[in-house]
């Protein structure tokens, strides 16, 4: 396999080479690659049996060893657990575009804009993306498939897109950042191209520009869902003074109204503070329940039965008493900031699973289990066991482990795959790519939502001291999105 992918590799990057050698000239380079690949099928809801097939394991999701392999079919097991579709997007004021369908495959391929930081400061997570789009295309792609890349950095994403619309891509997959999603999406749609972004901020998606990216307002309606289910009905929320907090103070809001339960308090702080000692000290109520510590004291006052004894060391032992107000506490913190924040939680006596924490996807950290103020939290991403195998073969060709987001780019590129060789012709449809039943990919199942949103079904996990733990397993299927 190796021998083949390198054999991709380096006409990819004897495109993009060429592209960077002409870039002062002419602005963006304009080389088209062409790989001859052996093709395999991708496990989506659109080329799947009516009935709910098992999840694929890694060695049905990867390529073939010869034309001769015999695929065992897809067996049907009983319906596995749903995922409630997320609510009605706000009412669009454009009509979608019109997504254009070849009638038939174009002369010399179908041409996929892949829209990446190929150089400045974000070069490397540029390239780990490109890495992750070469593998998709050796897993899913045939001699007809055309990666089209385009620096996003040299004259912007805009022009970017033009160039990979003038090679006659009728796909674009990428940018990664809102700002250049913003620039590239309008020169898509005049084109009546659709456009695939690698960003997580919603704020950019519209109609036939979708963001990919797991927005942290999608996991926390996720997580909620699962505290409820186990009863828990007064919610806080700690969040930074950005955008980020802003996000999932909102998210949590949204939330609590669809699935129950109340919010009682949000409280926020300077996005760039490293003490977070007083303002865990407020949301935590600490000083009100230490003087309960007093107050139960005194009620013991003059009592010298055992049962007394026991229970006035036991006071004494807290540093307060009672629950802070809310049973749910969500955290809009990640890495150190986190690792800064926990030892607070706990140091004020909020304690789980009296108060069970929520956080976010970039909690997907077994390290995060060495922090005893989060074991026994909660938070929803897709499962981890979906990507294993995309991970371990991506460091046998690099030579180094990818970044979380390299998985965007992989199914993004393995989705453009399978609609390129459709019975009638590539099928880049806004039909088709916002057919309801999704797709399955290795960060799970996905659909593209006419609105620009992408639903993802989710697991939960949960913290513990030796690593993470499926507490809620992802669906394998949507429920019917809702109409207005």
């Amino acid at each position: 396999m190796s021998g083949s992918l390198e054999h991709v590799r380096g006409q990819v990057q004897g495109q993009v080479s060429a592209e960077r050698a002409g870039a002062s000239q002419r602005g963006v380079g304009r080389g088209v690659i062409a790989a001859a690949l052996t093709a395999l099928a991708l496990f989506s809801a659109a080329c799947a049996p009516q009935t709910v097939a098992e999840r694929p394991t890694a060695a049905q999701s990867r390529v073939a060893p010869g034309p001769d392999l015999q695929r065992e079919p897809p067996r049907p097991v009983p319906p596995p657990p749903t995922v409630s579709p997320l609510p009605p997007a706000p009412p669009v004021v454009e009509a979608p575009p019109v997504l254009r369908r070849p009638a038939a495959m174009p002369e010399g391929g179908v041409r996929v804009g892949l829209l990446l930081p190929l150089t400045g400061s974000a070069a490397e997570l540029g390239r780990q993306m490109l890495s992750a789009a070469e593998m998709a295309l050796f897993d899913f792609g045939t001699e007809h498939l055309v990666l089209v890349p385009r620096d996003t950095e040299v004259a912007g994403a805009a022009a970017a897109a033009r160039s990979a619309l003038e090679e006659g891509a009728q796909i674009l997959l990428g940018p990664i950042f809102a700002q250049a999603v913003q620039q590239a999406a309008p020169v898509a749609r005049a084109a009546g191209v659709p456009l695939i972004a690698f960003s997580s901020d919603r704020t950019v998606a519209a109609p036939g520009a979708w963001v990919l990216g797991l927005p942290p307002g999608d996991a926390i309606d996720r997580a909620v869902q699962q505290a409820r289910r186990d009863n828990r009905e007064r919610f806080a929320a700690l969040v930074p003074q950005s955008p980020l907090g802003e996000q999932v103070a909102d998210a949590l809001r949204q939330s609590v109204e669809r699935h129950g339960g109340r919010v009682v308090r949000i409280d926020s702080y300077p996005a760039a503070t490293n003490d977070f000692t007083q303002v865990v000290r407020s949301i935590a109520n600490f000083d009100s329940r230490r003087s309960g510590v007093g107050s139960q004291l005194r009620a013991l006052e003059g009592r010298t039965d055992e049962a007394a004894r026991r229970e006035r060391r036991r006071i004494q032992g807290q540093a307060a008493v009672g629950d802070p107000g809310y049973d749910t506490l969500v955290l809009a913190e990640s890495g150190a900031r986190l690792r800064l924040l926990a030892p607070m939680l706990a140091f004020f006596d909020i304690d789980q699973p009296t108060v069970r924490v929520l956080g976010l996807p970039l909690w997907e950290d077994p390290g995060l289990g060495r922090e005893p103020a989060l074991v026994g939290s909660w938070f929803a991403a897709p499962d981890p066991a979906g990507r294993q195998d995309f991970e371990r073969r991506f460091r046998e060709v690099s030579g180094a482990a990818p970044l979380r987001i390299a998985t965007l780019a992989y199914d993004a590129t393995g989705l453009a795959a399978v609609l390129a060789r459709q019975p009638g012709g590539p099928d880049f449809s806004l039909e088709t790519l916002t057919q309801p039943d999704g797709f399955l990919g290795v960060d799970g199942l996905f659909r593209l939502l006419p609105s620009g949103h992408v639903e993802r079904g989710l697991a939960v996990l949960q913290i513990e001291r030796t690593g993470l733990r499926i507490l809620d397993p992802a669906p394998q299927r949507f429920l019917p999105p809702q109409t207005n």
